[in-house]
């Protein structure tokens, strides 16, 4: 993680007891944005017990790595953590039995509070006792602090998601310090939806885009700088381009310039190493993209992309009413399922939207040029 990250830690921020993350983030050592929105809550939370909500937003697949960081900036002295996954939530039982679990049911119920026991454990029984175990997570957290992290968030059912977001609203309401990320592609905000807990929307968004030019070349030259290998500096502004200041595309050049330099006997990233190390990038590049093409077809939104390809092309950004006026022109589809496309490949992270804005950009970089390149192909 870069200094200026490490620096923020000294800092005293409102804690957001709520964070929403539609995106995943694979790499970010130096995602300054997105690091600072992080480390500003879970510094604060140490030390304080109530403030303003603020969600997180941004561009899908990109991120557990920055929760896993979040995870190891909590002090285990100061605060609890408690990472998930949807594989661990089937029911709410199973999310009773993360956060208020049997091994804290004395410390932590109502002296007149009788629970069966099973054949080998206490456990939760939901929702007849769903009260009470709001009541036991909110002694829980008045005895110390929580942070929730939920990665893949979309993929949480919705009765879940529903009485989770209920749950730790009513602790807040409480003044409880506990701290909820939800982490997910831009599908969670429709899982958010079908939860009807409307509350949600009422939070700051922080929006999360690609890196800055800065960002992008520190994600590329710290971790050389740390082996003591320097970056030739045209050489590293050529080496940002070809990513697109793309998390993900960072990740895989560096791994492929770290490659060159290992064949190469090299011991400074030069242009010889470059072209080297491009030449992997680029077929990881195309197999990339070549799996998003097949995940559009897969959900029967190719034609759908294909036709929102062509409308993007010269232009930087599309209104949702064009997209729907080219889609019926092309496809002749009906308002339903032009409405229902468009919602697919948002929500497949095809395109994007900031928060607050009403037109779409293309999501992940050059995608829509593959797409656009391979309907050209075919005729």
């Amino acid at each position: 993680m870069c200094s200026k990250a490490t620096d923020l830690l000294q800092w005293s921020y409102g804690t957001p007891p709520l964070i929403l993350a539609p995106m995943r983030l694979r790499y970010t050592p130096s995602r300054q944005e997105g690091v600072n929105s992080f480390i500003r809550p879970s510094h604060e939370f140490r030390i304080t017990r109530a403030a303003p909500s603020q969600p997180f937003q941004g561009r899908p697949r990109h991120f557990p790595a920055l929760l896993q960081w979040m995870k190891q900036q909590i002090d285990p002295e100061r605060a609890d953590c408690v990472k998930l996954l949807p594989n661990a939530l089937p029911d709410t039982d199973s999310l009773a039995d993360h956060l208020v679990p049997p091994c804290l049911f004395e410390q932590l119920l109502p002296k007149d509070v009788q629970l069966s026991l099973g054949s080998t454990s206490a456990s939760w029984e939901l929702p007849k006792n769903l009260n009470i175990f709001t009541g036991a997570l909110e002694r829980r957290c008045r005895r110390k602090p929580l942070v929730l992290l939920i990665d893949e968030a979309h993929e949480v059912r919705a009765p879940i998601l529903n009485d989770l977001l209920n749950v730790t609203q009513q602790v807040r309401e409480e003044d409880q310090p506990l701290l909820l990320v939800l982490a997910g592609t831009p599908k969670l905000e429709t899982r958010l939806n079908e939860a009807r807990a409307s509350f949600w929307e009422k939070n700051t968004t922080l929006a999360i885009d690609r890196l800055t030019a800065d960002g992008a070349r520190d994600a590329l030259q710290q971790p050389l700088d740390k082996q003591g290998i320097p970056f030739d500096s045209d050489v590293l502004n050529e080496s940002v381009g070809y990513a697109q200041h793309y998390p993900y595309f960072l990740q895989v050049l560096g791994k492929c310039l770290w490659e060159a330099l290992v064949a190469l006997g090299a011991v400074s990233v030069h242009a010889g190493v470059l072209e080297q190390a491009m030449a992997e990038f680029k077929k990881e590049q195309r197999i990339f993209y070549a799996r998003r093409h097949r995940e559009l077809r897969m959900h029967k939104v190719l034609k759908t992309a294909e036709v929102v390809a062509q409308a993007f092309d010269g232009k930087e950004h599309l209104t949702w009413e064009r997209m729907a006026e080219v889609i019926q022109n092309s496809l002749q589809t009906d308002d339903e399922r032009t409405e229902a496309s468009i919602q697919e490949i948002f929500e497949l992270g095809y395109i994007w939207c900031p928060p607050g804005e009403v037109h779409y950009a293309p999501g992940i970089p050059s995608l829509i040029g593959f797409v656009r390149s391979v309907r050209s192909a075919d005729g």
